[in-house]
């Protein structure tokens, strides 16, 4: 683990070194927006977000603030091997399995901006998800990546549109891939 945390991308973020912050949110934002322009359009210029806020506690916690144990430890072999562009691409495709919920704020006001950024970050995951289909985290608030806690909410991203965690995988690669021009 140690090896990991002395990857580029979380000695940013632990170290706060904004070029290399900047260097991660502009590959992540112009990721999204290749992958999912109409949510890039949505997030950018409805609700009017910058880059730290859909991102930031996504990468400072190396996407523990939200994924559940199966998916985030499929994330985190692949890290291992495949080095800082699979937290990049997970934090893309979480950000895609999370649509449903992001399009119900429509308004581009201060509730909605709160709404969303505690959806992506620490808030309530469950907006716009049937009872039956959540997730128990554990019921203490647990220390991220970074010092940063989730404020106890006590529930992970609701990603079922994707399956299990081979479906969760699955978009993660989706998120890497560059359309071919023929």
């Amino acid at each position: 683990m140690a090896n990991a945390l002395n990857r580029p991308l979380p000695v940013a973020f632990m170290t706060m070194d904004r070029g290399a912050m900047n260097r991660t949110y502009s590959l992540a934002s112009t990721t999204l927006r290749y992958k999912f322009p109409r949510l890039s359009t949505h997030l950018y210029e409805t609700l009017r977000l910058s880059d730290e806020e859909i991102f930031e506690p996504m990468f400072q916690s190396l996407l523990s603030n939200g994924l559940d144990v199966e998916r985030l430890s499929r994330i985190w072999d692949c890290w291992v091997f495949e080095g800082d562009r699979i937290i990049i691409r997970a934090a893309i495709a979480i950000v895609g399995c999370l649509q449903p919920q992001l399009f119900t704020f429509t308004q581009p006001d201060d509730h909605s901006r709160l709404a969303v950024k505690n959806l992506l970050a620490w808030g309530p995951h469950d907006v716009g998800a049937k009872p039956k289909e959540r997730r128990s985290a554990p019921a203490a608030p647990v220390a991220g990546f970074g010092g940063l806690a989730n404020g106890g909410v006590g529930d992970y991203w609701i990603m079922s549109s994707v399956g299990d965690e081979d479906g969760f995988m699955n978009e993660v690669r989706e998120a890497g891939k560059v359309r071919s021009q023929s």
